[in-house]
């Protein structure tokens, strides 16, 4: 856990955002997932540990059953987004950018009819979530370097999962 407060840490200077988070499955492998901000970086208070979500619930919910970036902006000016993002309502955030966390699932490639490379098979292990206490918009290129951040946030969560065995 200590390299991934490290890495938040870091990510939130670099990014200059109020909060970044990373949400994951908590559930045991053979029930429904239940997704927690487990990983947190400038927290107003602990509110956000009792956030549960279901997968199509939440930003993190929808990020993780889309498996693609999502943004938001103006949310406090929008009862129905405080009521859909719990995480906006508890943290105060005003705008979000969140993206799926991707690991692989099979080492095999997937390949085309004509045996072309596609790339590998993946599913979402997390959601990656910068969210700023003021009005912001994403361009494309932040959602593509924080969709890039991803990979780190995979490997970091692949060596704790290697630690308790919880993915």
């Amino acid at each position: 856990m200590d390299a991934v407060k490290a890495w938040l840490k870091s990510e939130r200077i670099a990014w200059d955002c109020d909060f970044i988070g990373i949400a994951v499955n908590t559930a045991p492998p053979q029930e429904a997932k239940e997704i927690r901000w487990l990983y947190t970086e400038g927290p107003k208070n602990n509110a956000h540990q009792k956030i549960r979500l279901r997968i199509g619930r939440g930003i993190a919910g929808i990020v993780w059953k889309t498996a693609r970036p999502q943004s938001e902006d103006h949310l406090q000016s929008q009862p129905e987004k405080l009521m859909e993002y719990p995480i906006s309502r508890t943290e105060k955030l005003e705008s979000a950018l969140a993206v799926p966390v991707f690991a692989p699932v099979v080492e095999t490639p997937l390949l085309r009819q004509d045996q072309t490379f596609i790339g590998t098979q993946t599913e979402v292990i997390g959601v990656l979530m910068v969210g700023f206490r003021r009005s912001r918009k994403f361009n494309q290129e932040e959602i593509t370097k924080l969709t890039a951040c991803g990979a780190d946030v995979a490997y970091l969560l692949q060596k704790e999962a290697e630690k308790d065995d919880r993915f």
